[in-house]
């Protein structure tokens, strides 16, 4: 299967962009966050979880067609999907017990989200581009609703989820409430494996997939706009629900809409500019992309490891009850991103190390336990 540079350039600035915006969620202190510099990392960082969550959907869909290219059966194919979800909702569920302490097991992030959109595919992955079309427009109408039933605004406080450890607020934090829930995030994943279907045609129709992704990027984006535009000439109760405002959490439909279309846009630009061009090899930014994107799951447990370990460590350390005593009161902003190039430097060393000991990986463990055959047709 041909290798996207495309991919790799939004997958690998995406989990950079990670790197940026937790370290200045999480490490800045509430007088830096009224702070301009605060407010100028937040807004590039609204970027990374759509493009991220994105990508890994056209990046099932790409691989879903090799699969097929190699004989896989069917069953097969779903075998190993659902094992891969299960893995990534797995991880997810360890991740935020390990990294994020047993008090935020439940808090829904990127992780459990994929896995999710991986179970879903599984299944959904037969169905009709545009029946998947429909039900990501289903979605975005139906998100706002479902926050009304769940009380959304109740579990949220200073831009940061709580819960209690009750069914119902477990219940409605993976579907509604929590950081990432299923309603209505996994329209990007399912939108990126439908942006699959454009992409492996472009050696029979370039100029018109190219301009397809473009046009809908650009009607996507432009809706966002008439709906921030035209908000107070829209009536109340419909505004309240569909024209509140950009906003990541939660995630509106303005925002929703604005991200679906500035990615379009970006992959059409960089598929146009970077795809469709020969280069004997990688340049050297073109190679450190294509790492962070490769190993971009153990590139986001680490950085989250390095962030947040240190302030529980800490805490606990000064003797505060609350081991979390630091967490978003640590450092100035200004220092916060000095720690995220920090960090993303750190991790390019270590994946240059990685790039030869993949098997070292979070990918590779994936691989291992996810990907063997069982069917004997197919070995």
């Amino acid at each position: 299967m041909q290798r996207y540079r495309s991919i790799d350039i939004l997958r690998g600035l995406a989990i950079i962009l990670m790197i940026q915006i937790h370290c200045v969620e999480n490490l800045s202190s509430r007088e830096d966050r009224s702070g301009w510099l605060y407010d100028a990392s937040t807004v590039l960082g609204s970027l990374p979880a759509p493009f991220f969550t994105f990508v890994s959907g056209l990046s099932y869909g790409l691989w879903l067609r090799k699969q097929k290219s190699l004989g896989r059966r069917d069953r097969e194919i779903t075998r190993v999907t659902l094992r891969r979800g299960l893995f990534l909702f797995l991880l997810g569920i360890v991740f935020n017990f390990c990294i994020w302490l047993p008090e935020e097991t439940f808090n829904w992030d990127i992780l459990t989200l994929l896995g999710t959109s991986l179970l879903f595919l599984a299944v959904g992955r037969k169905l009709p581009v545009p029946v998947l079309t429909l039900i990501c427009v289903l979605i975005l109408l139906l998100t706002p609703l479902l926050r009304v039933v769940g009380d959304f605004s109740a579990y949220w406080e200073d831009n940061a989820y709580t819960y209690d450890f009750k069914l119902r607020d477990i219940f409605f934090g993976f579907f509604t409430n929590g950081y990432f829930p299923l309603f209505p995030w996994i329209i990007f994943p399912i939108a990126g494996f439908v942006c699959g279907e454009f992409i492996v045609q472009q050696n029979r129709l370039p100029t018109r997939v190219l301009n397809r992704l473009g046009v809908i990027g650009i009607a996507a984006l432009g809706l966002a706009g008439l709906l921030v535009a035209f908000q107070r000439q829209i009536p109340t109760k419909i505004a309240q629900q569909y024209a509140s405002g950009l906003t990541e959490f939660p995630a509106s439909t303005e925002f929703v809409l604005a991200m679906v279309g500035f990615v379009l846009i970006s992959l059409a630009v960089l598929h146009r500019w970077v795809d469709a061009r020969e280069t004997p090899s990688d340049g050297r930014y073109m190679t450190a992309l294509r790492r962070f994107s490769s190993f971009s799951l153990t590139v986001y447990v680490l950085h989250h490891m390095l962030i947040l370990w240190p302030l529980w460590i800490y805490g606990a350390c000064m003797g505060h009850e609350d081991s979390t005593f630091y967490w978003r009161e640590a450092i100035s902003t200004p220092m916060a991103l000095l720690v995220a190039a920090t960090i993303v430097s750190l991790s390019h060393f270590l994946l240059r190390f990685l790039d030869k000991h993949r098997r070292l990986t979070i990918e590779a463990l994936m691989r291992r336990i996810c990907d063997r055959r069982s069917d004997p047709a197919t070995r």
